[in-house]
C-alpha cells in the first residue's frame, strides 16, 4: 500500500465531483485508534460539523434536479400588469435552489452592496450569503411580475431577512414605491429549543368529531372543546344512543350530547326525526352557550371572557364612528381619548374608515419623505401605521393634538408618535402639548421634592431657586442637570436626618455635617461635601438658617495617578473598530484627547478639510486641532460615509447616528455610541484621553505645551504634571 500525501490530495477529496464512489476506499489507519468511517479530512472538533453541512450542501447543489426551473417564477413581461395581484406564500429556500443559475439583472451589484452593509455593520461571511439568497428571491419575483424594480411590499413575503433585503436594496437603488398599503410587521417565531433540519409537521386535515360529528378546522384533537367536557362528568354511562343508535357514547337520559342539544333547540317533536343538526365545533359559538346549565356542561370561565370579550368588540364596531376635527371648532373642555376599543379592533389597515383627500394626500406625502430618508422597514410600518390611524379617524382639516398621538402610541408597543409628531409639526397640523416638553431633570428634581416632609422640602426648593438665578441676588442660572447631580449628593443624607427626626434644616449642626462626610472616603467624601456645601449657602443667602453648617469642613483631596495603558493594548486598536465613525472617535480621544461631550457635540461646520483643522466650541470658548495625516484620513473617510448613507440629513453635527441623522429636533448622538466603541475595546474613552495626557507630560514636562495642545485648565494641568514627574512640584522641607 502506498503512502497517501494528505496536504496534496486534501483538495481533490473536498470537491463533491471528485467524491463519487470509487473501486476501492483507502483507510488512515493508526496504532491506538480505531477505524471509523470515512469523512472529509477537513472535519475539526469545533468546525466539523459546519465543514460537514456545506460538503453536503455542495454535493446537493451538484445533483439538483433543476437549477433554472421554467416553471418556478416564469419571468413575465416588463410593464405588463397583472389582472388579480396575489400575495405569494411559497416562497422558500427550495425556490432559491430552483432558481439558482438564473441570470437577473442588477444581482451582482446587490450581492456587492450585501457586502459592503456587512463590513459596515461587523456582520460575518454566513451572514452575507444568506442575506443574497434572498436578494436572488426578491429579484426573481421582481421578473416574475414585471415591474423594473422590486415594489417594497414584495419584501414582506421573502421568509427571512426581509429588513436587511429592503436596506441593501434601497442603497442599491434597485427598490421601488409602494403599489398598496403598508403590511403590518410580521412576528417572527418563537424559538425553539430543538435545532434541527426536520420540516414541521403539516397542519391536520379538516375533519368531524368522534362524538357530535360537528366540524374541527386546524384542531390537532379527535374531539371539540364541548364533547371532552361532556366526556369529563363522571358517573356519566357509556353506552348505545337510545336515538341515533351510536355506539361508545357519554349518555344523559339515553340520550349522548349532540342527540340532547338537537332535542332541545327543536323541541321533543324532534325525538322522532332520522337526522340530527351539525355544528361548526367552537367552543364560542351559541351552540356552547345553550348548553350551560341545561346539559350539565359548563364551559370554563376562559371560554365565557373570550365570548363577552368578542360580543363588547363586534358591539364596539357598530357604534365607533370617526371623530373628523372641524377646522375653527375649538373644544369646550379637554379629556383624554380612549383608543382602547379602536386597537382592540381588527388591526389590519383596510378595517379602518376611508381617508378623506387632504388625509390621503398628507399620508402619501410622509411615505414619500420616509423612502427618500432611507427608514428601515420596520420604522416605515410602525410610523406610518400610527399616522394613518389619527388620520382616519381624526382628519386632516384641523391640527391633532400632541396628546392624542402619545396617547395612541402608549396603547400598542407597534406604534410610535414622536416622528409622526415631528412630521405633523413641520407642515403646521400638531397642536403642542406643553406638559409633553418638560425637562427630565427637573421632573426627577419634583418628584423628589415631593417624597421630602413639607418644611425640608420648602427649604430645599428655596436652594433650587437660588440654583436657577432668582434669589436674593442675582447670578447666572445653573441648568437642571447640574442641579440635579447637586440633588443626588446629599439626598441620601437628607433621608439619614429625617429618619433621626430632623423636621428642619436649622437644626443641622457642624458635627452633623462632619458625621455624614465621615462615613465617606476620596472621592465620594469630596462629592458630597460639595453637594452639602452648595445646599447651605443658598440657604444662607435666603436668610432661612442662622449659621452655615459646612463652614470649616476640610476633606482632604487625594491626588491619584491616572492609570497607564499598556502599548500591547494600544497596538491594532483601530484595527478592531467596526465602522468609520468608531475609527474617527478613537482618534480624537486616543491622539487629540478630546472628552466624550466634546466629540458628541462637534458641528459638522467646524471641520475644515483643506485647512486640517477641527474647531472644538466649549462655551464661549474656543479650541483649535489641526488634523495630522492619520486623523484627516479617517475624518475623509467618515464624511464621505456619512453622504453616502444619510446624503439629506441636516442635522448639524458632526457624528450621526441611525436615530439622528434624519431626526427634525437635530439631536447630538447619544453617550451609548460612544460606550459601545469602548466596550468593543475593552477600553474607556477617558482611559485613553488620560493616557494619551499623560504620556505627553511624561514627554514634554511642559504644563504649557498641555493647556494649547489639549485646551485643558492649569489646575488640571498641573494635576498630569505632578503624576508624571513628582520631583519637580514637590515641597522642599523647611
Amino acid at each position: 500500500m502506498q503512502a497517501v500525501r494528505l496536504d496534496d490530495d486534501v483538495e481533490w477529496v473536498m470537491d463533491p465531483d471528485n467524491a463519487g464512489a470509487r473501486d476501492r476506499q483507502l483507510l488512515l489507519i493508526f496504532n491506538g485508534m480505531p477505524v471509523t468511517h470515512a469523512l472529509p479530512l477537513k472535519k475539526s472538533n469545533n468546525g466539523g460539523r459546519r465543514e460537514m453541512k456545506r460538503w453536503k450542501q455542495k454535493w446537493a447543489a451538484r445533483d439538483a434536479i433543476d437549477r433554472d426551473d421554467p416553471a418556478v417564477l416564469p419571468p413575465a413581461v416588463r410593464g405588463q400588469h397583472a389582472l388579480f395581484p396575489m400575495k405569494r406564500t411559497s416562497l422558500s429556500i427550495d425556490t432559491v435552489r430552483r432558481v439558482l443559475t438564473r441570470p437577473l439583472g442588477g444581482y451582482e451589484a446587490a450581492v456587492a452592496e450585501a457586502a459592503s452593509f456587512a463590513r459596515d455593520y461587523g456582520l460575518s461571511d454566513a451572514w452575507v450569503r444568506k442575506v443574497a439568497e434572498m436578494i436572488r428571491l426578491a429579484l426573481a419575483v421582481r421578473d416574475a411580475e414585471g415591474h423594473d424594480l422590486v415594489p417594497e411590499e414584495m419584501l414582506d413575503e421573502l421568509p427571512n431577512f426581509w429588513t436587511a433585503v429592503g436596506k441593501i436594496l434601497t442603497r442599491a437603488g434597485m427598490l421601488g414605491t409602494q403599489q398598496g398599503p403598508a403590511p403590518l410587521r410580521r412576528k417572527r417565531p418563537p424559538r425553539s429549543g430543538y435545532v434541527g433540519t426536520l420540516p414541521p409537521p403539516p397542519p391536520h386535515p379538516p375533519r368531524s368529531c368522534r362524538d357530535c360529528d360537528a366540524w374541527l378546522s386546524g384542531i390537532r384533537r379527535q374531539r371539540c372543546t364541548a364533547c371532552q367536557g361532556w366526556r369529563g362528568k363522571r358517573n356519566r354511562p357509556v353506552g348505545r344512543c337510545e336515538r341515533c343508535h351510536r355506539e361508545g357514547l357519554p349518555l344523559k337520559d339515553g340520550r349522548c350530547r349532540g342527540c340532547c342539544l338537537h332535542l332541545y333547540l327543536h323541541g321533543p317533536a324532534a325525538d322522532e326525526e332520522p337526522f340530527t343538526q351539525l355544528w361548526i365545533a367552537d367552543p364560542l359559538t351559541a351552540g356552547l352557550r345553550i348548553l350551560k346549565g341545561h346539559l350539565g356542561y359548563q364551559p370554563s370561565n376562559d371560554h365565557v371572557e373570550r365570548a363577552r370579550r368578542i360580543d363588547e368588540r363586534r358591539a364596539a364596531r357598530s357604534q365607533l364612528v370617526p371623530q373628523l376635527a372641524l377646522p375653527g371648532q375649538e373644544m369646550l373642555f379637554t379629556t383624554r381619548r380612549d383608543w382602547t376599543p379602536l386597537l382592540d379592533l381588527d388591526r389590519s389597515v383596510q378595517s379602518l374608515p376611508e381617508l378623506t383627500e387632504p388625509a390621503s394626500r398628507l399620508a402619501d406625502e410622509f411615505t414619500t419623505m420616509m423612502r427618500d430618508q432611507q427608514w428601515a422597514m420596520n420604522q416605515k410600518v410602525v410610523n406610518g401605521r400610527t399616522l394613518t390611524i389619527l388620520l382616519s379617524w381624526l382628519g386632516a382639516d384641523a391640527p391633532i393634538l400632541e396628546a392624542d398621538a402619545v396617547e395612541l402610541a402608549r396603547q400598542d408597543t407597534n406604534l410610535s408618535a414622536k416622528r409622526v409628531c415631528q412630521f405633523l409639526k413641520a407642515r403646521g397640523m400638531l397642536v403642542e402639548d406643553p406638559s409633553l416638553h418638560r425637562d427630565r431633570d427637573q421632573e426627577w428634581i419634583d418628584q423628589a421634592l415631593a417624597k421630602l416632609p413639607e418644611q425640608i422640602a420648602t427649604e430645599v426648593q428655596a436652594w433650587v431657586t437660588v440654583m436657577r438665578g432668582q434669589g436674593r441676588r442675582e447670578h447666572e442660572a445653573r441648568g437642571y442637570d447640574s442641579i440635579r447631580r447637586y440633588f443626588s449628593g446629599f439626598l441620601a443624607v437628607l433621608e439619614e436626618w429625617i429618619a433621626d427626626g430632623v423636621t428642619s434644616l436649622r437644626e443641622i449642626s457642624h458635627d452633623d455635617v462632619k458625621k455624614a462626610i465621615g462615613d465617606r472616603e476620596g472621592y465620594a467624601a469630596r462629592y458630597r461635601h460639595g453637594a452639602l456645601r452648595s445646599l447651605f449657602r443658598g440657604l444662607r443667602q435666603e436668610q432661612l438658617v442662622f449659621q452655615n453648617p459646612t463652614r470649616g469642613v476640610i476633606v482632604s483631596k487625594n491626588t491619584t495617578l491616572p492609570p497607564s495603558i499598556p502599548s500591547d493594548v494600544l497596538a491594532g486598536l483601530l484595527d478592531q473598530a467596526s465602522s468609520a465613525a468608531a475609527r474617527l472617535i478613537l482618534a480624537l480621544a486616543a491622539v487629540h484627547a478630546l472628552p466624550g461631550h466634546d466629540i458628541r457635540h462637534l458641528l459638522t461646520q467646524d471641520l475644515s478639510l483643506s485647512k486640517g483643522r477641527l474647531i472644538v466650541r466649549r462655551g464661549l470658548r474656543r479650541h483649535t486641532i489641526y488634523l495630522e495625516e492619520f486623523t484627516h484620513r479617517l475624518a475623509a473617510e467618515w464624511t464621505a460615509e456619512r453622504h453616502r448613507r444619510w446624503p439629506g440629513s441636516t442635522n448639524p453635527y458632526l457624528l450621526v447616528s441611525q436615530q439622528t441623522a434624519m431626526d427634525p429636533d437635530y439631536p447630538p448622538v447619544n453617550t451609548t455610541m460612544l460606550k459601545h466603541v469602548g466596550r468593543a475595546m475593552k477600553l474607556s474613552l477617558s482611559e485613553l484621553r488620560q493616557d494619551r495626557i499623560l504620556h505627553e507630560a511624561r514627554t514634554s514636562g511642559d504644563p504649557l505645551r498641555l493647556m494649547r495642545l489639549f485646551g485643558i485648565s492649569d489646575t488640571t494641568t498641573m494635576r498630569y504634571i505632578s503624576a508624571a514627574h513628582p520631583e519637580k512640584t514637590a515641597r522642599l522641607p523647611r
